[in-house]
């Protein structure tokens, strides 16, 4: 687990400094980038999330810490002595350093006492407190966490969907189609009428719904109904479902990071500016 929370870790903080070129590409081209391209910008830090290990590269903007080191200066490297090379010099010539003979010393049989370990020596034999590991059990306590949260949330939700009723309304329907056929999408998507929802919602990738709170219908003319149902089908045309369903397991895994947790709050954003200039279009 210690490698698998290093690896997050460190593919966290290079996303990180992808959303600070993200943000400043946003500002630099504000005028000139369109609602959609905006948006499609943050797909780039999505990109970093899911693929932790790219091509090593020389010219990568991860590696400037890995630079720096190898550009350090080596040790100069000293002269070997005469001493080391076997070699004894005199006044006047060179000779061949001769053996030293073998001193003969008495045995002692008194039994040897062992020294005592030194302070250093103590303390690799004391186990030590692994900070990774101590990290790691704590990501993995706020990961099951927000996990828990949403596992309960949905199903409390998908409960309260068993209580949607089917739109019957006629006009409500013909807005229904005529969105459909200028979206060019949402032929399989539903539209209900739902307590569970406070605000217009689609639920679901494989068999999309559209729930509209209760009373929607009367608040509304079929102007407003129907950008309403335009925005809502452009999610639909745009994959958006699936995408915030990616977006939310990455928050999950990097709930630590804020500077993550801003730019998942910020695509959000840019998500429904999106939708709305495709509904406007």
């Amino acid at each position: 687990m210690e490698t698998l929370f290093q690896t997050i870790l460190r593919t966290s903080w290079q996303a990180a400094i992808v959303v600070g070129l993200v943000l400043a590409a946003q500002w630099i081209f504000r005028h000139r980038l369109s609602k959609a391209w905006r948006h499609s910008l943050w797909f780039l830090v999505m990109l970093r999330l899911v693929a932790p290990t790219l091509p090593e590269s020389s010219f990568s903007l991860f590696n400037v810490s890995r630079l720096a080191s190898t550009a350090s200066p080596a040790e100069p490297v000293e002269p070997r002595r005469p001493a080391e090379s076997g070699m004894l010099t005199a006044p006047g010539r060179l000779t061949a350093a001769e053996p030293a003979a073998p001193t003969l010393l008495p045995v002692d049989n008194a039994p040897v006492e062992r020294a005592k370990p030194t302070l250093a020596e103590a303390d690799t034999t004391t186990p030590r407190l692994n900070l990774w590991s101590v990290a790691a059990w704590i990501w993995l306590a706020g990961f099951t966490t927000a996990l828990a949260r949403i596992l309960i949330g949905v199903a409390l939700f998908s409960r309260r969907m068993w209580e949607n009723r089917p739109i019957q309304d006629e006009r409500f329907l013909r807005l229904f189609d005529e969105c459909r056929q200028i979206a060019g999408s949402g032929k399989g998507v539903i539209a209900e009428e739902s307590d569970a929802v406070e605000s217009p919602a689609l639920c679901g990738f494989l068999r999309p719904r559209l729930l509209l709170p209760s009373g929607l219908l009367d608040r509304f003319n079929d102007r407003e109904l129907r950008f309403i149902l335009l925005h809502e089908l452009a999610h639909v045309r745009r994959g958006d479902v699936i995408v915030n369903w990616i977006a939310s397991l990455l928050k999950l895994l990097h709930w630590f990071n804020p500077v993550l947790l801003l730019a998942f709050h910020r695509m959000k954003a840019d998500r429904e500016l999106a939708c709305d200039e495709l509904a406007l279009s």
